[in-house]
């Protein structure tokens, strides 16, 4: 038996080296997707979760937000048209309706990287889920309208999606934000 010890003490760096030359002489190929997979059913995640709804939307949010990462590298999930990464939101959004991770994490994880079309489809998905909780997320409604004009080169579409700020009562948002919509479209019509 210890015969075999000292052989295999001998082997091993051998063999690690061997695995370490082979490792760095391959390149891999990263696998990335290529496009969303459709959002599981709320249900699902519910049972999988323990019936925890916050627990399984953090982990549904957090399985989303490195989706599109492989092999250590950072790389943007595929977003295509925008109407799979619409419903993986609002799956995310309706497990747990207290929350504020699925527009955060549409606004900031995935806004900071969206420009022109993505952006706009991106602004949109956001606009959407701002409307399901108002007054109280006109935060995120004026995100969505600051991402489409900004990132998405769209002002026409920035006023649209601002819009509903005016209709607010006057004491649940700042004067301002009642006021962006009128400002947006102004703004559009000097162009």
């Amino acid at each position: 038996m210890r015969r075999f010890a000292r052989a295999l003490a001998g082997f091993a760096p051998l063999a690690c080296g061997l695995l370490l030359m082979f490792g760095a002489a391959a390149s891999p190929e990263p696998a990335h997707p290529t496009a969303l997979p459709p959002p599981p059913a709320p249900e699902a995640v519910a049972v999988l979760s323990l019936d925890d709804r916050a627990g399984g939307q953090r982990a549904l949010a957090l399985w989303l937000q490195n989706a599109g990462e492989a092999t250590g590298r950072v790389a943007p999930l595929p977003l295509g048209d925008g109407e799979r990464l619409a419903l993986w939101l609002a799956v995310i959004d309706g497990l747990a309706p207290g929350s504020e991770l699925a527009p955060a994490l549409a606004a900031l994880h995935f806004g900071a990287a969206a420009r022109g079309p993505a952006a706009r489809r991106l602004a949109r998905a956001l606009a959407a889920l701002a409307q399901t909780r108002l007054p109280g997320r006109w935060p995120w409604l004026v995100h969505a309208a600051a991402l489409a004009g900004d990132r998405g080169g769209d002002r026409a579409l920035a006023a649209a999606l601002a819009r509903p700020l005016a209709d607010l009562p006057a004491g649940d948002l700042p004067d301002w934000a009642r006021r962006l919509p009128d400002a947006l479209s102004r703004k559009e019509a000097l162009r």
